[in-house]
């Protein structure tokens, strides 16, 4: 590490988890370089926020940014074919977190968060940067070429004190260490596209999320001029709907009732990009001279919308734990680093298998037949108790909560009558 006082901080990719450290960093005085890439896809997967993203956007001073280009979402529909769809509103959130949240063009979001990063202090660089395995010796495990190092003349050709991989899911420090990864059960592919002409059942940008016959789940992602609608299924179900994305996905499309039904008139505006649904978490999150934010990190699933902030939230951690003025105990700073990360990314492992194996639908769904049967007061109050607990951990306030996971694990082995069976998604 170098002996100067004032770190120096190199951030790789300008992604939200890479944007969002840089900002933050910029903002308190330190010093701190983005090396950007390349462009990224026109369509990415991830257009559905979930309310404890707000706090992070008006941290930045960005909320009215997003709100005008984005739909508010006040909350989730979730549909089970036979069974009553249940709503999720986050009304029950109020006094929590924000009680909405925002659907996001991922293009335009992302631009947003790049360019408060570029209205810091901050470095940019406009090239991608090369990392190489560091030499032994040098009391780091990577860091830059000669050619990267030149990029910046303020380092008189010493490396940085932290390199920071926000690469997103290429991983480039984790692969390039071959550091072990621990993968989830399943192995899932994502075909999505944009619709006009899409019957929604409202509420006005209520997502809805519904399992689908042949052995998955779909979202529909109400935009402001479109419809975002994708299915999550098994990859060798889907290679037998066609040949190409585009047959495959509007082969699902006309066989699930469901979504059949909302796209009779839908209209294609948009490719048909392809996502590898996977669970991953990396072993580890850094390293001498290096940590991972984002996806380089982990990323647990799409389901019920977490990505997104949970990258953000990654970023922020990371910047708010880091002196800018020094000196910094790297090794103790990270490992505090990674503890809150890899609780956060395994809570919410925890919640969506819940979600898949039906145990929450079928608990959920108990309490609602009993708040619509029961009119004791008393039980009015636990109901809303369990409600408020259950809405929070869906939203990222309770996710990691004991208290509200032992009260979901409680529910959710005492259904009451609902059998998780007719919730359960996949095998």
């Amino acid at each position: 590490m170098s002996n100067f006082l004032r770190p120096r901080i190199a951030v790789v990719g300008s992604g939200p988890s890479g944007s969002i450290l840089t900002a933050l960093l910029a903002d308190k005085g330190a010093d701190v370089t983005l090396f950007n890439g390349g462009k990224r896809p026109e369509m990415i997967v991830g257009e559905s926020g979930i309310p404890a993203l707000v706090p992070v956007m008006r941290r930045l001073g960005i909320e009215e940014e997003v709100a005008a280009i984005a739909q508010h979402k006040p909350g989730a529909t979730f549909a089970f074919g036979s069974e009553s769809p249940i709503q999720l509103s986050f009304r029950s959130i109020e006094g929590i977190l924000p009680a909405y949240s925002y659907n996001l063009p991922r293009p335009q979001f992302d631009q947003i968060i790049e360019n408060r990063a570029r209205r810091s202090k901050a470095r940019w660089i406009e090239k991608e940067a090369g990392i190489i395995l560091a030499q032994e010796g040098s009391g780091r495990e990577v860091m830059f070429d000669d050619e990267t190092l030149a990029l910046v003349p303020e380092w008189e050709g010493r490396q940085p004190d932290l390199i920071v991989d926000a690469t997103g899911r290429r991983r480039t420090v984790a692969r390039l260490l071959k550091i072990p990864v621990k993968t989830g059960p399943r192995k899932d592919a994502a075909h999505f596209a944009h619709f006009t002409n899409w019957k929604h059942p409202g509420p006005p940008g209520q997502i809805v999320i519904s399992r689908t016959v042949y052995g998955g789940w779909s979202w529909q992602i109400p935009l402001r001029d479109c419809m975002s609608v994708g299915v999550v299924v098994p990859g060798e179900t889907l290679r037998a709907f066609g040949s190409t994305p585009e047959e495959r996905l509007e082969a699902a499309i006309e066989k699930d009732p469901i979504l059949s039904a909302a796209g009779a008139d839908r209209q294609r505006i948009s490719g048909v990009p392809i996502y590898s649904n996977y669970q991953l978490i990396s072993d580890r999150s850094f390293g001498p001279g290096w940590a991972a934010v984002g996806d380089a990190f982990g990323f647990v699933d799409p389901m019920l919308s977490p990505g997104m902030w949970i990258a953000l939230r990654s970023g922020e951690c990371l910047a708010d734990l880091i002196n800018p003025d020094g000196p910094n105990d790297w090794d103790a700073m990270l490992r505090t680093y990674e503890d809150e990360m890899r609780h956060r990314l395994v809570s919410w492992q925890e919640l969506i298998e819940k979600f898949y194996n039906g145990e929450m639908m079928a608990a959920y769904a108990t309490g609602e037949r009993f708040a619509n049967s029961v009119f004791g007061p008393l039980f009015k109050v636990v109901n809303r108790h369990i409600d408020r607990h259950f809405a929070s951990m869906c939203c990222g306030a309770y996710t990691e909560k004991p208290y509200s996971r032992k009260l979901l694990g409680f529910l959710c082995k005492n259904p009451r009558g609902f059998d998780p069976a007719n919730y359960r998604i996949g095998a």
